[in-house]
């Protein structure tokens, strides 16, 4: 996999195109920390609310989509684990997340993905 140093674009519906930086210009600047910061950013939510919560939208194979193929070094269509979910601050959604993860992949550690359910994935890669 190459490492995700892109960032998207929304051009039209389930249309992206990866752009190398962030666009500043389309950024507010108090979220430029927020998005290049390598830490967990479920322990940077957690640590400005009182309740912290993941609400799954969806986990279950998928093909993946043309600009997920590219970054994931796949082919267009081939299945992996999708897992969304909102990230919900005091009550109110602060973030939606996209994961995939290859089917190949989902042995050894990264087994975890498959049945994380509601846990965080980041307290999750950032703890085991």
């Amino acid at each position: 996999m190459r490492p995700l140093t892109a960032f998207p674009l929304h051009t039209g519906p389930r249309h992206e195109t990866w752009l190398a930086h962030p666009p500043r210009v389309l950024l507010p600047p108090a979220l430029l920390p927020w998005l290049k910061d390598a830490g967990s950013l479920t322990a940077r939510i957690r640590a400005r609310c009182t309740r912290f919560e993941v609400r799954v939208l969806c986990q279950r194979l998928a093909h993946v989509r043309r600009d997920e193929a590219w970054l994931l070094g796949l082919r267009v269509g081939e299945l992996a684990w999708l897992r969304e979910v909102l990230l919900v601050a005091d009550g109110r959604p602060v973030v939606f997340a996209r994961s995939l993860l290859p089917r190949r992949n989902l042995r050894g550690a990264w087994n975890l993905f498959h049945g994380i359910g509601a846990r965080p994935l980041g307290a999750a890669l950032f703890s085991d």
